[in-house]
């Protein structure tokens, strides 16, 4: 599985995502929510691009 990356704000620096899933935003398009591998009790939220968002649904469905 890829490692998938996102700004944590509480520390200050891009963090590895743990247990990520797809959401859908209002306007259609993807991203990944999970929580910061660095500080576990910080969510991060990452928008995805096409591609990406393909990519990575593929990936979570094995």
């Amino acid at each position: 599985m890829t490692k998938i990356l996102a700004y944590c704000f509480k520390i200050r620096r891009q963090s590895e995502v743990i247990e990520p899933k797809i959401v859908q935003l209002k306007n259609g398009r993807k991203a990944v929510r999970g929580t910061a591998k660095d500080a576990p009790d910080c969510e991060v939220f990452r928008i995805l691009g096409t591609l990406e968002a393909e990519q990575l649904e593929k990936e979570l469905k094995r």
